[in-house]
């Protein structure tokens, strides 16, 4: 492939992933490639490819496969997968954590509307103590005190996402 092919497939990638979702949605099944070795699941998004691949067992635990790859290629029209541009990941797991993996995302989104309705700060995550003892015989108010109706659930969030 020459240097403006690669840039054509480049521009290409690009358009194609401004049609896509935002977040992985599943693929409907009659819209998989046709291929030797097919999935049991897909999702794609603006950025990401996912399948899932049922594989043999290991020692008599079943065990699956889930293939991450970037959908957008590099302004070289190669998908990079030494830089931040691009990767590619394959895991090996058994197949309840395939099936965490899957669930996950409407997982995460189920927390983070019973955070928005949490009563204490309405979903904010922080809340002002009134009127709490500040030590030294001191009381006043606690500004940005962390919610003790959501905390936890900010946490597994935050955790999720990276963030803990």
């Amino acid at each position: 492939m020459n240097r403006a092919e690669r840039r054509a497939r480049a521009v290409l990638s690009r358009e194609l992933a401004r049609e896509r979702p935002a977040t992985l949605t599943p693929v409907p099944w009659a819209e998989w490639p046709e291929c030797r070795i097919r999935p049991t699941s897909v999702w794609i998004s603006r950025d990401y490819l996912v399948q899932l691949f049922a594989e043999p067992a290991v020692f008599g635990t079943e065990c699956k496969r889930l293939t991450v790859n970037r959908t957008v290629a590099g302004g070289d029209g190669y998908f990079d997968e030494r830089s931040k541009t691009g990767f590619c990941a394959s895991a090996w797991m058994s197949a309840a954590n395939a099936r965490l993996m899957a669930a996950a995302p409407a997982m995460l989104g189920k927390l983070r509307e019973l955070a928005v309705e949490c009563l204490e700060c309405g979903g904010n995550r922080w809340v002002t103590r009134y009127d709490v003892d500040l030590g030294g015989g001191f009381r006043g108010d606690a500004d940005d005190q962390p919610c003790s109706g959501c905390e936890d659930i900010w946490a597994v969030i935050d955790a999720a996402e990276g963030r803990s």
